[in-house]
Parts: C-alpha cells; sequence; structure tokens
C-alpha cells in the first residue's frame, strides 16, 4: 500500500563550477563567479582550455515556487524522497572512464534561514553576494543511496533516494526536510574507474543530469471521507474514517531498528464553540483495520456543536508528534495528495432525538466572467457528497413562499434574502472577479444525514440585488422567471 505523497515535476537547475590547481575544492576561492542553467557533473584534471588546471561539476536542482514547492500544515513531515532523474551519454569521456560513482542528496548549503536564488546562484556565492557556508555545498546523503553508474548502460533514467533511516545516520530524510524545501537536491562526482591516480591531463568526464520527478512522501495521516458527519448528544453511534497513512507498514517506509510503529494514536475531536476536546484512543475507541480504514466502533456522548478532528501520531518513540486535520489534504487511489476541505462534525439533537430528519438546503451557484465560469456549492452546514462538497456558508435564509404571478399566471417564488459567511474574504474576491446580477442560483433540499441522492429540486432564482460585502454578504434573490416577465 503507499504512502501519502506529493508529486513535482519541474526543476530549477544550475551548475557550479569548481577549477583548482591542486584538486581541492573546499574554499570559496576554487569556484568560479557563474553558473550554467543546465544539471551537469563531473571533473577532468588539468584540462585544456580549463586554465590547464582540475576542473569540477556539481549540479543542484529545486522545485519551482510556483508549484507550490514548501511545506504545508498537516504535510509537513518528511518520510522519504524519490528523485528519478535522467542521465544522459558523457559529454565529455577520456581515459576512457568505464564506472562513475556519484553522491546525490538533500541539499544543505546555504543554512536555514537562506537559499539559493535561482538567477544569481554561482560556483562562489548563493545569491550573487554571500558565500556558502562549506564548500563545495554540502550534500547530505546517506551511505546506501551512493549511485553506481556503468557508462556502457547510459543514457538511462535512475531513481536515487533520499531514505526515511539509515544505519549511522538515524532518521534521515525528516531531519532534512527544511533543507529539501529551501535548498532541494544536489549531485556531485564522487569516484570513477580507473580512479583519479591514473588519469592524465585532459583525462576525465562530464554528463548532463535531467531530473524528472520527485516523489515526497508524508507520515502525515490522511482522511478523505467519514461514514457519518453528525450524531445526536447521546452517541453510541459507529463512525468510520477512511484515507491513507493511519498505519504505514516498515516495508513501506524502510529500515529502521525495532520498526516504525507509524500509526494514528490519538483522533481528538475538538470542539469549536467551547465543548472542549473528546480524545479517543486505538483498542479503547477504535480499530485502526488498515493504512486505508479506521473504525471508532461507538462514539462517545458529547456536547452539542461542531467538531474539527485531529489525527496524532507518535513519531516513532522520541516524543515528536505528528498531526493532521480530517478532510484538509486528500488522496487520490494512488496516494497522491491535494488540498481538501477541513471535514467538521456536528452534534445536534433534533425534534425526534434520532439525528436523521434535520433538513438541508443545498445551492449550486456559477460564477462567470467573460472567459469563465467556475461554480460554487454552499449550504448551511458542511455536507460532504461523493462528487461535492457543500461548504457551510450560509448563515441565514428567508422562507420560500410561491404564489401565482399577477403579470404571468405562473407560480413564482417570493423575493428570498440570503446572508453569506465572508470572514474569509472568499465572496469579495467573487466579486472582484466575476459578474453576479442576473446570474442563476439554483436550489435543491434533503437531509442532513440522508443518501446526497435522494436530494430534490427546489427551484431556481437570479440574482436582483446585494450589499457590500463586510464579515457577512447579504443578497437578494428573485424568481427566475422575472427575467422575462
Amino acid at each position: 500500500m503507499a504512502i501519502p505523497y506529493r508529486l513535482f515535476n519541474r526543476f530549477r537547475a544550475a551548475t557550479l563550477r569548481g577549477q583548482s590547481a591542486n584538486n581541492s575544492f573546499n574554499t570559496v576561492d576554487k569556484w568560479t563567479n557563474d553558473h550554467l542553467i543546465n544539471g551537469e557533473f563531473g571533473k577532468i584534471k588539468n584540462m585544456t582550455g580549463g586554465g590547464g588546471i582540475w576542473n569540477e561539476w556539481v549540479s543542484i536542482f529545486r522545485g519551482y515556487d510556483e508549484d507550490d514547492f514548501e511545506s504545508h500544515p498537516g504535510m509537513d513531515e518528511l518520510c522519504r524522497i524519490e528523485f528519478s532523474a535522467f542521465v544522459g551519454s558523457p559529454l565529455y569521456n577520456s581515459k576512457p572512464i568505464t564506472q562513475i560513482v556519484v553522491v546525490d542528496g538533500i541539499l544543505g548549503s546555504p543554512t536555514a534561514p537562506n537559499s539559493w536564488d535561482k538567477y544569481l546562484v554561482t560556483g562562489k556565492y548563493y545569491d550573487g553576494t554571500n558565500p556558502y557556508n562549506v564548500y563545495p555545498p554540502d550534500i547530505i546523503y546517506a551511505m546506501t543511496e551512493i549511485l553506481y553508474l556503468n557508462v556502457v548502460d547510459l543514457p538511462a533514467l535512475v531513481t536515487l533516494n533520499s531514505p526515511a533511516w539509515n544505519l549511522g545516520i538515524g532518521v534521515h530524510t525528516n531531519s532534512q526536510q527544511a533543507n529539501w524545501w529551501r535548498n532541494g537536491y544536489g549531485i556531485r562526482y564522487a569516484d570513477a574507474t580507473p580512479n583519479e591516480g591514473g588519469w592524465a591531463a585532459d583525462n576525465g568526464f562530464r554528463c548532463v543530469f535531467t531530473p524528472n520527478s520527485a516523489k515526497v512522501m508524508f507520515f502525515n495521516a490522511v482522511c478523505n471521507s467519514l461514514s457519518r458527519y453528525s450524531m445526536t448528544t447521546a452517541g453510541g453511534v459507529p463512525v468510520v474514517l477512511t484515507g491513507l497513512g493511519f498505519n504505514n507498514s516498515d516495508a513501506e517506509i524502510g529500515w529502521k531498528p525495532g520498526g516504525w510503529n507509524d500509526y494514528v494514536a490519538y483522533i481528538y475531536f475538538e470542539g469549536l464553540q467551547g465543548q472542549g476536546t473528546y480524545t479517543l484512543r486505538p483498542t479503547v475507541n477504535y480499530t485502526i483495520n488498515s493504512t486505508t480504514q479506521i473504525t471508532i466502533n461507538s462514539m462517545p456522548a458529547m456536547l452539542a456543536g461542531t467538531y474539527r478532528i485531529k489525527l496524532r501520531k507518535d513519531f516513532h518513540g522520541t516524543g515528536k508528534t505528528i498531526d493532521s486535520y480530517a478532510g484538509d489534504w486528500r488522496c487520490d487511489t494512488d496516494g497522491r495528495v491535494y488540498p481538501g476541505q477541513r471535514i467538521i462534525f456536528t452534534v445536534a439533537d433534533d425534534g425526534d432525538g434520532d439525528g436523521e430528519e434535520d433538513p438541508v438546503i443545498y445551492i449550486e451557484w456559477p460564477w462567470k466572467s467573460r472567459t469563465t465560469t467556475i461554480f460554487k456549492y454552499w449550504a448551511p452546514i458542511d455536507v460532504r457528497t461523493p462528487l461535492i462538497f457543500y461548504d457551510g456558508r450560509i448563515l441565514d435564509i428567508g422562507s420560500f413562499e410561491r404564489a401565482p404571478s399577477d403579470i404571468s399566471g405562473l407560480a413564482q417564488v417570493s423575493d428570498l434574502t440570503l446572508e453569506i459567511a465572508n470572514h474569509d474574504q472568499e465572496i469579495s474576491k467573487l466579486l472582484a472577479e466575476y459578474e453576479c446580477l442576473n446570474q442563476t442560483v439554483s436550489f435543491w433540499w434533503g437531509f442532513r444525514n440522508s443518501p446526497y441522492a435522494t436530494k430534490s429540486y427546489l427551484c431556481s432564482m437570479v440574482v436582483a440585488d446585494y450589499e457590500k460585502p463586510d464579515s457577512t454578504w447579504k443578497v437578494t434573490l428573485r424568481d427566475i422567471n422575472s427575467r422575462y416577465f
């Protein structure tokens, strides 16, 4: 079974060049003040046209900011990284070299809080001005991930690994995750066959190294959905959580003495109106059926209100905890994650106390510009369906009244007033980009815990007027027939 992961397919590349008369590259003066924009690695002895001295090339790579290459709450504890890349046939190979050994790993230079500038980075300076902390820039690698390349097999697609654990290092990728997001990955020549001791002038090699993808895996658990999203205050009902990463196996994570024990150790229902927090534990309150499913056998009695659900892991006994909120991140069947909407669990008693017959109004609201149309789905409470999430944004809704029109004789809904939450400026952003007046809004109704397929169409209305949004937004809707009569 997979581990939750994010996938990155684009990388900024920079090749740094060192030049040294004595084959030592450990000071700033041994590096040039420029860079290549592709990825290369290699070394040539006493290079003609390269100053008649040793020349070395080191490549560094980082994901695009535009592709959201950064850490996010709830998906912020790295497990391991699989880095796929294309290694080309040598651009230069003199001796000839038959095998190349390279060191690859997370780039530790420059140190926090700095990162290398994609435009200004050089062999001397990470931002055009300031030197690295060490030379060459520090590539933090695990000994098992040294890559051996037989030249006869090139070109080739290779997979490099930043493992979760390595003997002599301990927890590896997780401990270097800040460096990964700041600086990315690096690759450097380490040895060759024949080795440098037998090289003459102009012996050596250069190869192109082109990143293909980085599969970044996480310890954080992902909860896609619940079997139900509400109950009465008496509790006593089962709730099934479906997602991924509830109990990652040692085989998926990678070897570690004593095992990882990477499972959800706590589930917290955190009250959003001051009800407090209800803590659930495995075996006592719930069963981890698999890495994709948890069954809460019987919900405890809880105070009325709404709750967010936090999943917590103990990080293999180190005292570190790994948290994620249900719904904040979702994953597909392969395990690839994407941002979601936080799941809200509702506890309330209705008239007959069964928690099943509370009616819910669903709104489908298209927002149109000259070139695009997007759809927003709103309800008085968060409602999750197989394909659509209805954001609980409706604060108040007028009553639906229908009577024959004096003009057309057709049944017509009276004007309706809605009050919509704008605490996050969502409405303000929509109004700045899309048309609103005279746009069609459709209404549906159903019951909170009934199947989504049983919902019924109510009516369609058009936007007649609205107020300037503040923390809330008030809008007046009119029967759709008003467009024509």
